[in-house]
């Protein structure tokens, strides 16, 4: 497999924090990966099937769940 990116691969090949507890949240053709923090859940990652998700400004990782 050959991978084109412009990441690092220390981010590429990062291994998962232990620390962080990740929950999947429901959306309409998916999940969006959170985080709990104390604001609530942060997003970190979507996985979805429709490409309507991924143009959602709410959905945007870095942005938080309620």
């Amino acid at each position: 497999m050959i991978l084109y990116t412009i990441v690092d691969l220390q981010e590429v090949f990062a291994q998962p924090r232990e620390d962080l507890q990740t929950e999947f949240q429901p959306i309409g053709h998916g999940y969006l990966e959170t985080v709990r923090e104390e604001n609530g859940h942060r997003i970190t990652r979507i996985i979805s099937t429709d490409p309507a998700d991924y143009l959602n400004p709410g959905y945007a990782p870095g942005q938080f769940w309620s």
